[in-house]
């Protein structure tokens, strides 16, 4: 068969369809299939109320980016409120984020270069495991990984401008994609056009078309509540949570709002406590702004505290351990997960390996003038994105945004291993290889009772009342002062007539 780019891409597209369908097959028989926890729950819920038309659900602005859960409102209105459904058809958009990844390659370097990363990109496990969740990074990478290939098949003026709108609309599922924007700009500085006028219509087209999705947005929360609040508010908040005296720099803890119950609960008391301690009501625009300073507040009065914090951060980052946010991706690897997915004490596939790859790819393309100018723009995409995560709290579907330019590195350093493994480069991509594969600051930290919590309440909601308790109880024995569990573990006492035992459990959620 003779290879060309679209082969590739076709070939690479049904390879990643193949595995994300045996993925499906496999992880129909978890409680997690038909079960939603946290943010993929409150997802399901916004886009079935704005399915059934309940649009004006509330006055308040956007507390969440909103376009996936109205991509997602748009699958129930067709198709009903199937989760095997946005399963298959996220499949299908995973498939063709390989696809475009694979294409990308092959523009820029070759068709070798092109097979490995759309290869690589078909059988990365974060990939599958997050083509199956009802959450952002689905639509989000085949956003981005669209924007990468509109650009590498050329530099013309509508492939930078739709680039630039499909960035804009990852901005309405992700705002921090937004610093992309000016990776654009960078990309094509050094086109063969000579004529600056030219440039700067460009650059005004880009800044133009790529910030108006999230204008819309920023409209919308205006028109309802009479607040400027650019995208959504919840940034205010999430700073916070990482950038306070307790802050963990991996997951949502915030002191003053307590343990929560549900995400309702989140959004409701960040509104409590902000108005509790100014004294008067805000709008949701001035709840972000004043957890925000409250951030910044402790920033520049904890100097120490705040470098060895976000030095942590840094070490998350880039770090091979995939931190959970929903659930853990370790826990329950379905099908082809068990092979494409796994961690050991010395190494964890596949970020343990990608990410030292990309690092000698990149230092590979940077040093050849035929690579150079897209490797700088990648690598600028991987530096600012990256940026963008730390001051906020480092979890495995935050990163994912990093992945499309270190698989196009990685795949560029495999085509060419024998050839970039020498001298300094060789010692570089050991230290990688070291740094990203240790086990330090409690990176690979897990929490096996919330992970049996959630099983519990996924248990109960399947009417598995007593195989539900026995999880809750197990995990109550674990970690009997957390609120969530003690209370799921109370309303299945309720469902089975141990009414005495819900009274306490309850009583003891209520006084906490």
């Amino acid at each position: 068969m003779v290879f060309n780019p679209g082969r590739i891409m076709a070939l690479t597209f049904v390879l990643a369809l193949l595995v994300r369908l045996l993925y499906l097959l496999s992880f129909q028989s978890s409680v997690f299939f038909s079960h939603l926890v946290v943010d993929a729950a409150w997802h399901d819920e916004w886009a079935w109320g704005w399915a059934e038309g309940s649009w004006g659900a509330n006055d308040r602005a956007f507390f969440r980016a909103p376009l996936y859960p109205f991509w997602l409102s748009l699958i129930y209105r067709g198709f009903g409120h199937s989760f095997l459904i946005v399963r298959l058809l996220q499949a299908v958009i995973g498939a063709g984020t390989v696809a475009a990844l694979a294409g990308a390659g092959t523009r820029l370097v070759d068709l070798r270069t092109g097979l490995i990363i759309g290869i690589m990109a078909a059988l990365y496990g974060p990939f599958i495991f997050f083509d199956a969740e009802l959450l952002i990074p689905n639509l989000l990478l085949a956003l981005l990984s669209w924007a990468l290939f509109s650009l590498s098949r050329n530099r013309g003026t509508r492939s930078v401008l739709f680039a630039a709108f499909l960035i804009g609309l990852a901005g309405v599922a992700r705002p921090n994609s937004l610093i992309l924007l000016p990776i654009l700009g960078i990309w094509i500085f050094k086109e063969r056009d000579p004529r600056y006028p030219v440039r700067i219509r460009r650059w005004v087209g880009i800044l133009g078309l790529g910030l108006l999705p999230a204008l819309g947005v920023s409209a919308v929360n205006l028109a309802v509540e009479g607040a400027w609040v650019f995208v959504a508010s919840q940034g205010g908040v999430n700073f916070y949570a990482g950038n306070h005296s307790r802050a963990s720099g991996r997951s949502v803890e915030i002191p003053e709002l307590g343990e929560l119950v549900t995400w309702r609960e989140f959004v409701d008391r960040s509104h409590t406590v902000a108005e509790a301690e100014t004294g008067h009501g805000l709008d949701t625009g001035e709840v972000s702004r004043w957890w925000f300073q409250k951030g910044v507040g402790w920033i520049l009065s904890h100097p120490g505290e705040v470098v060895r914090l976000y030095g942590r951060k840094l070490y998350y980052l880039v770090n091979a351990n995939e931190i959970p946010n929903n659930r853990d991706l370790y826990t329950e690897r379905a099908g082809p997960l068990e092979w494409l997915l796994w961690r050991t004490p010395f190494f964890v596939f596949p970020w343990g390996l990608v990410f030292p790859l990309a690092v000698i790819g990149w230092v590979g393309a940077w040093r050849d003038p035929r690579f150079r100018s897209w490797a700088i723009s990648l690598g600028l995409w991987v530096l600012f994105y990256g940026l963008t995560i730390l001051p906020f709290f480092v979890t495995s579907r935050f990163r994912m945004g990093l992945i499309p330019p270190l698989l196009i590195f990685a795949g560029f350093a495999l085509a060419r291993l024998r050839h970039l493994l020498r001298g300094w480069v060789l010692v570089l991509g050991i230290l990688a290889l070291a740094v990203t594969n240790s086990n330090l600051v409690q990176v690979r930290q897990s929490n096996p009772a919330q992970e049996l919590a959630r099983r519990g309440e996924a248990l109960l909601g399947q009417g598995r009342v007593a195989e539900g308790i026995q999880a809750l109880e197990r995990a109550h024995d674990m970690e009997p002062t957390a609120v969530t569990t003690t209370y799921m573990l109370a309303q299945g006492y309720a469902r089975v007539g141990r009414t005495d035992e819900a009274i306490r459990l309850y009583r003891w959620v209520i006084d906490s």
